[in-house]
């Protein structure tokens, strides 16, 4: 009987050293754990503030893609619209050119025909009365002629009888 109690004793003994050494393990890994978790309290509005973060630099990304999209788009966008109001005012001024040079062809010839009126007219003596009007008249349409050469009205209009744009290109 003795044999077996002290055996019985050894056994108990050796299973109450392993008891106390998984108890001294188990004390360790509580306490580490719950040092793990003040740790994580105590830092967890970092990573929240790091998530919020994070966030919102992904927001402001997208955000700076979307408005230079919308910039490149307006950017073309006026573009457009300064090429179509280019071409507008290229047309306008090609038109306006063409009537001043036609205006310009049919005052010229008014003019030489109002001063060889004016001319016949004081040949025959209807006149006489009025010499000082008449040579006002005379003086203003060679003042009239030199505004723009004669040349340069030719030339222009013959640009256009020919039925060439001179701004075509």
């Amino acid at each position: 009987m003795e044999e077996k109690y002290s055996r019985e004793k050894d056994r108990l003994g050796k299973v109450f050293g392993i008891a106390e050494e998984l108890d001294n393990d188990l004390r360790l890994a509580v306490s580490e754990m719950k040092a793990r978790d003040d740790w994580y309290v105590d830092h967890m509005q970092i990573f929240e503030d790091l998530n919020k973060a994070i966030k919102q630099r992904y927001e402001m990304i997208e955000r700076a893609v979307e408005a230079e999209r919308k910039s490149q788009h307006m950017s073309r966008a006026f573009t457009e619209r300064m090429d179509d109001m280019v071409e507008a005012r290229a047309a306008d001024m090609t038109i306006e050119e063409a009537e001043q040079t036609s205006a310009e062809g049919d005052s010229a010839s008014v003019e030489i025909v109002g001063e060889s009126a004016v001319e016949d007219l004081l040949d025959d003596g209807k006149l006489n009365n009025s010499n000082t009007a008449a040579p006002a008249a005379e003086e203003d349409a060679p003042e009239a002629t030199e505004a723009k050469p004669a040349e340069a009205t030719e030339a222009d209009a013959s640009s256009w009888s020919d039925g060439e744009d001179p701004w075509a290109e």
